[in-house]
């Protein structure tokens, strides 16, 4: 059904809430009353909202991941056959930098934000995460006014639901010193979780690229829900990626991110047969919290072709846990959300099939969220989403190569 640009609007209030209800969110959207057959249907859809997404890139890695999601997404080329094309008014992309060059001549992104004009001049963090840190400090009122700008804000002073992916390297100047800062602005300002989506240097990078690392990452939990984590290693670590140009190769690692969009976008945009809500991968995602040894997963994988019904399931769910980057583990985790996607013809043996081999991974342990939704589209094909947090994932951190043992460079 289409509504026409021109017809009053409707405001719409949901809350959300993590144990107790935190803050209330209004949300104007524009919807006809004649569109509803009755006064209760017209009574619900004042709380029916669509969250959105706001993925941020900072520094010289975070904007390169943007900008090749930005392309994806939203690209000319791909509006019209990409997979992301129904979801792509729903994300929004955030690049911030030190950078100036690096942002005009490289950078896609819906906003641009050029931080600390007078601490680098435009001329970035030098590797410095300490100048990184503060650049962000110096620019939290331009980056409170851009965030609000990309997500708007009601004449009620309410915002609409978001939630936020940050993505960064962490070892450098600007990812590292001010991603901490502009996930605290973006609590305080949009009231949104925030989910890092980060990279490990080389362990070949040297001792105080990797010290600045491991110590970013743990001034980044202090501010974020919780982080997912890629080492940069294992692109050199598996035989088939070690052959790999590094242009795709890095592809991977964006993968990871896209593949965590796509599959918020369909709990959001698609309601199921089993259904699952916003609510419900927010409350996974925040079980990892802070610990140092956890971690969030979240994977998708799909059947290639149209495979017979007894067999489309496994290779789905073997895609999904198979990732040569996240090196998943499902035995650790604490909480687990499992979103099953196939054709109208998906029968519940197979639905079993599943799920009883994720428990039989996580044990009974696991708060364990499942959902099935029909999608036409995938012509006997099935895609399953694993959303999986309280991962604990070994060395986490980072060694350099060198003998001995170092104290983490402090920021």
């Amino acid at each position: 059904m289409v509504y026409e640009e021109n017809l009053p609007s409707v405001t719409q209030v949901s809350e959300y809430s993590e144990e107790k209800p935190s803050y209330v969110q209004k949300m104007k959207v524009n919807v006809p009353a004649q569109a509803y057959a009755s006064d209760e249907e017209l009574e619900l859809s004042k709380y029916v909202t669509k969250t959105k997404i706001l993925v941020i890139g900072v520094g010289g890695c975070g904007c390169n991941t943007v900008t090749r999601l930005y392309n994806e997404i939203k690209g000319e080329k791909s509006i019209r056959d990409s997979v992301y094309s129904s979801i792509s008014e729903y994300v929004h992309f955030v690049a911030i930098n030190t950078d100036a060059q690096h942002l005009l001549s490289k950078t896609k992104a819906d906003k641009k934000i050029l931080i600390g004009k007078q601490t680098t001049k435009g001329l970035g963090a030098g590797g410095d995460p300490k100048i990184g840190e503060n650049a962000a400090q110096e620019s939290r009122e331009e980056i409170r006014a851009k965030l609000l700008d990309i997500v708007g804000e009601t004449p009620e002073e309410g915002f609409s639901k978001v939630i936020t992916f940050l993505t960064l390297g962490l070892g450098g100047g600007t990812g590292t010193g001010a991603s901490p800062v502009v996930a605290e602005v973006v609590k305080e300002t949009l009231a949104s979780p925030v989910i890092a989506v980060v990279t490990m240097p080389f362990s070949w990078e040297g001792r105080v690229r990797v010290e600045n690392a491991n110590a970013g990452l743990r001034r980044l939990r202090e501010k974020v829900d919780t982080v997912i984590v890629i080492k940069n290693d294992a692109l050199i670590s598996d035989e088939e990626i070690r052959m790999m140009t590094a242009l795709d190769a890095f592809k991977l690692v964006d993968d990871v991110l896209g593949k965590a969009i796509k599959g918020l976008a369909e709990l959001i945009l698609r309601p199921g047969e089993i259904n699952l809500d916003v609510n419900d991968f927010l409350t996974v995602m925040k079980r990892s919290r802070r610990e140092e040894d956890t971690v969030a997963i979240i994977t998708i994988g799909e059947s290639r072709g149209k495979a017979d019904r007894g067999g489309r399931v496994k290779e789905a769910l073997e895609n999904a846990l198979n990732s040569k980057l996240l090196h998943i583990d499902l035995s650790t985790a604490k909480a687990i959300l499992v979103n099953i996607i196939g054709p109208p013809d998906l029968r519940m043996d197979e639905i079993n099939e599943v799920m009883t081999e994720i428990y039989n991974k996580v044990g009974g342990n696991a708060n364990i969220y499942v959902g099935t939704s029909i999608d036409e589209s995938l012509e006997g094909r099935v895609r399953i989403l694993i959303v999986a947090s309280g991962v604990k994932q070994e060395n986490v951190m980072v060694r350099p190569k060198q003998r001995g043992t170092e104290l983490f460079k402090e920021l």
